[in-house]
């Protein structure tokens, strides 16, 4: 019988928890959907009201839907692709439409913005962490050129702390226990220090054996080394909140030490000895004993080591941050001024087709300021002013010891403003930013060097109009623009392909939307169809005759189609789910550019074996599924003495490919997945009780992956997602 197709499977899944929701809950107690508020231009508002395809999750949702850290957004967000990086343990690899980047060495910068508490996060490592003590998420897609400024082609991500609350003492907090030797704390307390003062503590202690087994074939006595890929995570924030008049001033600092192990790359599962990715040896034919011909890590620079043959993943990161907001209104005005500092340290140990290190020095600072207008007539604006300074320093060795420095000053100025004409708001907003970036490269092995100066301004815009129709129902059209600064490829593996410089990346995107709520508020309905031409895109790609290296594209366009659906027939069921479409292509390129996509094995696949324009073509957009799904449901039973709520969630997503070459080898093919959760609350009591399941049907799969090796007998690593893990939360709250 003829397998159903995703989206069959996907419609028959929505129906039947549907229909489910209807027959469990009597049809008469009609439940009002509550409004979601957003900040994403800048202003407190409805997600309903915003022409801004934005997704929102409440810290209801985040308990829920059992998300514990950033990784676990991309099921509830529209064509949101989120991974670890190859090799690391707490970089994050973030596509959304399309776009995204997975670079997190030396001076490249990530494409989807990350913001905390209104802090910009300039590195995508250190960027995976866990959640606590969060106020909501918001996922703003497509370019935020205008308002977020730097670095927000695909996107942005904004994430909200609950702030101190001088009214009541409080505390809470969760202990979860599950396999794999799992044994999480967190822990939240309130402390109101005076009448206009308040303290806020949260902290976070997590810890889990790996899921991985490597077995070292071929050195005497096969040693065996479990338990690789362990998390352990220390994270303490303190928020000290003071109001004086119609002001107020928060305070922050934050610390985070992951001593988490990078996650092991595993041959994959088709060329696999035992065909398990969570079980790591050598190819079938190789082993672990060492060649007379080949250098060893201790001569100094090679080390060609194969996969399985490595055994020292190691990987520390300290990420650590203060920072002061002060908001206050004049009249009918609003001024909030943000100054920070962040400092981050790694050391990482791991493998990347070869054996790979890595230490990373990096400091930032940065200050915003904003005046936005609260008028009661038909015109309002927010104006505002930012600025951001990095020192980088970067060590590696992967091959030869490289050693980066890369300073960057940026400066922007920014505004938008809307005015209001019968049931039409026009809106429009501009900024310019000025960037230098001083670079300095050393490959130390072949005593190869690069320095050089990149300066670059730009001016983003946005125009937007949206039609609130009816009541329930708004129309909504956009055209915005952005950038993505200039940088360096982080490896020089010989005079052609040493640090090369890489130009910016701008985007232009053509957006057309709806958001609508009707049945009495019982449903809530959004759509959005975007198109986006990039000029410049910014690739990673192993370039022949050059080596692994940094490239524009021409032009590039992606369309799409996002869907979010809300469905609460009454206040003990309600349905979610969301679908994202996505089309991408290379438009204009050159033949290096078509050379460089394609490399060695998409070349292979062209007519006669020859690189060619056409054949560039007609490769996919790397990190990009053509569909992704997902479906939730929550059902509350009263029972006696309190309620239990049942939530579960299904996702569906298509393949895709890890590398723009399309190698088929480094292919993650995502399976249908599923998480379940039962958790029980006392009536009138300070604690509940939740027992949850992720990946219920074990299925073993991959979200990153790398080509094969340079060496002899290498072969591509694929890096495993995790398997079904289980457990129960015991919390409190009082």
């Amino acid at each position: 019988m003829t397998k159903p197709s995703p989206f069959l499977r996907l419609a028959r899944t929505a129906s039947i928890t549907a229909l489910a929701g209807a027959m469990l809950t009597p049809v008469h107690a009609f439940a009002q959907i509550d409004e979601v508020i957003t900040t994403a231009q800048r202003r407190v508002e409805t997600t309903q009201d915003v022409p801004v395809a934005v997704t929102v999750l409440s810290a209801d949702d985040l308990e829920v839907r059992q998300i514990q850290d950033t990784l676990d957004i991309q099921a509830f967000v529209p064509n949101l692709n989120l991974a670890t990086n190859t090799g690391t343990s707490n970089a994050a690899r973030i596509f959304l439409r399309g776009i995204g980047e997975d670079e997190s060495r030396g001076a490249v910068e990530p494409a989807v913005g990350i913001y905390v508490d209104g802090v910009y996060y300039g590195r995508a490592l250190g960027s995976l962490f866990d959640l606590v003590d969060l106020e909501q998420i918001e996922v703003l897609r497509g370019p935020q050129g205008t308002l977020y400024g730097r670095n927000s082609n695909g996107g942005a991500l904004k994430i909200s702390s609950v702030k101190p609350d001088t009214d009541a003492f409080s505390a809470n907090g969760r202990v979860t226990v599950g396999n794999y030797d799992r044994f999480d704390m967190k822990a939240t307390v309130n402390i109101p220090i005076a009448e206009t003062t308040a303290l806020r503590l949260s902290g976070l202690s997590t810890s889990r054996d790996g899921f991985f087994t490597q077995n070292a074939i071929g050195v005497p006595g096969n040693p065996t080394y479990e338990g690789q890929g362990a998390v352990e995570t220390l994270a303490v924030r303190g928020l000290l909140s003071h109001d004086f008049g119609n002001w107020n001033v928060l305070l922050s600092a934050d610390y985070t030490d992951d001593d988490s192990d990078p996650i092991p790359g595993s041959i994959p599962a088709n060329l696999d000895r035992d065909g398990d990715i969570f079980t790591i040896e050598p190819a079938p034919g190789v082993d672990c004993a060492p060649s007379p011909s080949e250098p060893t890590a201790e001569a100094g620079i090679f080390d060609f080591r194969r996969i399985g043959c490595f055994a020292g993943h190691e990987s520390e990161t300290i990420s650590q941050g203060l920072s002061a907001t002060i908001t206050g209104d004049i009249g009918d005005y609003t001024v909030q001024t943000i100054t920070a500092f962040r400092r981050l340290d790694d050391e990482l140990s791991s493998y990347i087709s070869l054996p790979y290190f890595q230490e990373t020095d990096q400091e930032q600072i940065s200050q915003e300021v904003t005046l936005s207008s609260n008028l009661a007539g038909p015109f309002n604006f927010v104006v505002g002013a930012f600025y951001y300074k990095e020192d980088l320093n970067f060590d590696t060795r992967f091959v030869f010891p490289f050693s980066v420095a890369s300073d960057l000053e940026s400066f922007a100025v920014f505004g938008q403003a809307e005015y209001e004409v019968g049931d039409f708001t026009f809106t429009g907003g501009l900024r310019y930013t000025d960037d230098t970036r001083e670079f300095e490269g050393i490959n130390r092995g072949l005593s190869l060097g690069n320095a050089d100066e990149i300066n670059e301004d730009n001016v983003s815009y946005t125009a937007k109009v949206d039609y609130q129709m009816a009541d329930e129902l708004l129309l909504y059209t956009s055209y915005s623009t952005g950038f993505k600064g200039g940088g360096f490829s982080a490896d020089c593996f010989s005079p052609v392909s040493c640090f090369l410089p890489v130009e910016e990346e701008t985007v232009d995107t053509f957006e057309a939307g709806f958001k609508t709520q009707f049945a009495e508020n019982r449903v809530r309905f959004n759509g959005t169809y975007f198109y986006s031409a990039y000029d410049g895109l910014q690739i990673s790609a192993t370039v022949p005759g050059i080596g692994f290296t940094r490239f524009n594209v021409e032009e590039t366009t992606i369309q799409g189609l996002e869907f979010d659906l809300v469905f609460a027939p009454n206040d003990r069921f309600d349905l979610r789910a969301n679908l994202g479409l996505l089309d991408g292509e290379y438009d204009e390129l050159n033949l290096a550019q078509a050379t460089a996509l394609l490399g060695p094995v998409g070349t292979a696949a062209c007519p006669g074996g020859v690189a060619s324009i056409d054949c560039a073509r007609d490769l996919e957009l790397k990190n990009a599924p053509s569909y992704k799904a997902n479906v939730a449901a929550t059902y509350y039973q009263p029972v006696p003495g309190g309620e239990v709520v049942f939530s579960g969630d299904i996702t569906f997503e298509d393949d895709s490919f890890n590398l723009v070459s399309n190698d088929p080898i480094a292919r993650s093919r995502i399976p249908d997945l599923s998480n379940l959760r039962m958790a029980y609350q006392p009536d009138d009591a300070f604690w509940n009780v939740a027992l949850w399941v992720r990946n219920v049907g074990d299925r073993a799969y991959n979200r990153a992956a790398t080509s094969a090796g340079a060496a002899p007998g290498q072969a591509a690593a694929v890096y495993a997602a995790p398997p079904r893990t289980y457990g129960i939360d015991i919390g409190f709250e009082f």
